[in-house]
């Protein structure tokens, strides 16, 4: 939850592992912040900017 916005995301549903759920809440807050788009957020931030990044074009 962003405290100044109000925005709020779900992370996960149902049962989810520790690490996933981390890196979605990671993932939330990179979003909420605009660090991110929609698009990215299954991107690992090792892979932006990359061919792994879907809003990366390359020409």
């Amino acid at each position: 939850v962003n405290k100044r916005t109000k925005k709020w995301i779900p992370v996960t549903f149902g049962a989810s592992s520790l690490p996933s759920f981390k890196e979605n809440v990671y993932r939330g807050i990179r979003y909420i912040q605009k660090e991110i788009t929609p698009a990215q957020f299954f991107t690992n931030e090792s892979d932006m900017g990359t061919g792994l990044d879907p809003t990366n074009k390359q020409e």
